[in-house]
């Protein structure tokens, strides 16, 4: 990001060209995880079944570390590291097509209509879900390639170093923009509205009328903080987590979905970067601390704990089929029964692992091993 290079690679998007398709993907997926944290509420929940065991189906190496989320439709699997973008077919990873001139880093891709967006350095970009090429691209500030887009309805929300923009989905025109410094967050939207919170500071958590910009409600925190994951919404309320506070600490927040009131607030954790997931009435989160934690999403009380081996940084929790997958800087993903927080199976992996997703009964995440991976126990079945 301090590079020049790096925002003239962004600039030159079309001069590039497009590596040709080698395979061609046929069929469905059955169970899409569309976006960051599978959906634009970012729920992280996926009525998808999941694997039992660690067993790997496919790798795929790719030109450098992924830490972002994959996305998972129409039979493929859409990947990005911090050079390049890749679409693999879901049930074999076969290479269909590559972008070597858009460096996703910690952006993970949405997929909707026929389009794949993702952020690099300094822009927004649309692409054709067939081949890679652009439909459009948008000019953003530096800090784009944190924030994933979000796409419902007929627009396009992500967050730079200056706030929050929506953007048309078929044009890329600018609907409106909302001045928040450092949204490093995937904007969460629910009800008409959408949920984006800042850095700082000053360190702010805001509700806007999603087709108009217009603020609903703002929180700024009374005891310090600040927020770099994303929001999730459930049930009328929004779950955030904070980074740190007043003590260097991290925790939970639950908030009132119309108005902005906390509901609740969870025990200290460890500084908090990973966003919640929200299934089975808890809300599962992993913490600088080594800890997944399992809250009651009613009143925000402990349910259990458990350790990984390092840090949980760069991974948000996917849940589906009664286990919690999260990965942890100890280079293991893990599978963790929901009810209990069990050990269920944990792979290794060559690298920290990001955010899982959950497709058809299959696992995928990426690694800073620079290997996507698919885990599960059999292939794909063509629709």
């Amino acid at each position: 990001m301090k590079q020049a290079s790096l925002i003239m690679i962004g600039l030159s998007l079309l001069m590039f060209s497009v590596l040709a398709p080698q395979v061609k993907a046929f069929g469905i997926t059955a169970y899409p995880w569309s976006m960051f944290h599978h959906d634009s509420m970012h729920t992280g929940f996926s009525l998808s079944p999941a694997p039992n065991v660690n067993s790997i189906l496919w790798t795929f190496q790719t030109a450098g570390g992924i830490v972002g989320s994959p996305a998972v439709v129409d039979g493929k699997v859409f990947v990005g590291t911090e050079n390049s973008l890749y679409a693999v077919d879901q049930i074999n990873g076969k290479l269909l097509w590559s972008r070597q001139d858009i460096g996703s880093w910690w952006s993970s891709p949405a997929v909707d209509d026929g389009k794949v967006f993702i952020c690099d350095f300094s822009n927004i970009y649309a692409l054709k879900e067939s081949d890679g090429s652009t439909v459009w691209s948008y000019p953003l500030d530096f800090f784009a390639y944190y924030s994933s887009p979000t796409v419902v309805g007929n627009l396009v929300f992500v967050g730079d170093i200056d706030g929050i923009y929506a953007l048309n989905e078929k044009t890329g025109a600018k609907v409106w923009n909302y001045a928040l410094p450092d949204v490093f967050c995937s904007v969460a939207a629910a009800n008409g509205m959408i949920f984006a919170a800042n850095l700082g500071p000053p360190c702010s958590l805001v509700a806007l009328n999603m087709y108009t910009g217009h603020v609903v409600w703002s929180l700024s925190l009374d005891y310090g903080g600040s927020f770099v994951a994303s929001p999730a919404v459930a049930d009328g309320r929004v779950f955030v987590s904070v980074l740190t506070g007043d003590l260097a600490n991290g925790c939970v927040l639950a908030l009132n979905q119309f108005n902005g009131h906390i509901i609740w607030r969870s025990m200290e954790t460890g500084p908090i970067y990973s966003s919640p997931a929200v299934a089975y009435d808890k809300v599962f989160v992993g913490s600088d601390d080594n800890n997944t934690y399992a809250f009651h999403e009613k009143d925000g009380s402990l349910i259990w704990s458990y350790a990984t081996g390092n840090i949980i940084e760069a991974s948000s929790p996917a849940v589906a089929d009664n286990k919690v997958f999260i990965g942890s800087w100890d280079n293991y993903v893990y599978a963790l029964d929901q009810h209990t927080g069990t050990l269920l199976w944990r792979l290794k992996t060559g690298g920290a692992t990001g955010s899982p997703a959950i497709a058809d009964g299959v696992l995928y995440a990426g690694s800073l091993d620079g290997r996507l991976y698919a885990v599960g126990t059999h292939a794909h079945k063509r629709f």
